[in-house]
């Protein structure tokens, strides 16, 4: 992917998300440390100048008129991370394409997940999960499902700890305005050629996972 977009001038790309479900469970985070005082909150309008985030104020903006909700994690007036909550299908931001939680009334989609990086080596990755859940819960929620780079091994690193469980792969290739799309869920094997509206893709609980909860 680098290569290409590199060679290109970023008209190529080759992304590859891995889909995973993370169970929403009552989750009991130790408070000890240097990072004890880390606390979790709702984003709130004047939260948007006070603190510095990974993202424009522009994409904070449009996240929110989209419905999406926002927790972040502070310690003092410093941002330690935040994580990012949708109920319903999510228009991606990244590529042409929709993601649909199903049933939606079990399946939120959480995105862009992140810990500032001298929070990383703390309890904030869990801290914002424990958030999460007690935020979605009440409402219904048994899992959240999320869309995260392969090439990403560190969050994939920290959601298989949590818990979360591989649904399947999606690869989208982009050449300029054209894109291509490969989706791989259960058994099922699907190709998409750039359209509009883009492809909806449906990332469900499986039955095992609905049982269990």
């Amino acid at each position: 992917d680098k290569g290409l977009a590199g060679a290109s001038k970023g008209r190529m790309r080759v992304r590859r998300y891995m889909l995973v479900l993370q169970p929403l469970r009552d989750r009991a985070v130790t408070r000890s440390g240097p990072e004890s005082g880390i606390r979790v909150r709702s984003l709130i309008t004047e939260d948007m100048t006070k603190l510095r985030y990974p993202v424009s104020l522009e994409v904070m903006r449009r996240r929110i008129q989209m419905g999406s909700r926002c927790l972040i994690a502070e310690l003092g007036d410093q941002f330690a991370g935040y994580i990012w909550l949708h109920m319903g299908c999510y228009d991606e931001d990244e590529v042409r394409c929709e993601f649909e939680p199903w049933p939606p009334d079990k399946l939120c989609w959480d995105f862009d997940v992140y810990v500032d990086p001298q929070f990383r080596a703390t309890r904030t990755f869990a801290r914002l999960w424990a958030a999460a859940a007690l935020h979605l819960r009440p409402l219904g929620f048994t899992h959240s499902a999320s869309r995260i780079s392969a090439y990403n091994a560190s969050s994939l690193r920290a959601h298989s700890t949590s818990g979360s469980l591989v649904r399947g792969s999606a690869v989208f290739v982009t050449v300029g305005r054209h894109q291509i799309t490969l989706v791989f869920i259960d058994a099922t094997r699907r190709i998409y050629f750039s359209t509009n509206p883009p492809p909806r893709l449906r990332v469900t609980l499986s039955p095992a996972t609905e049982t269990s909860q």
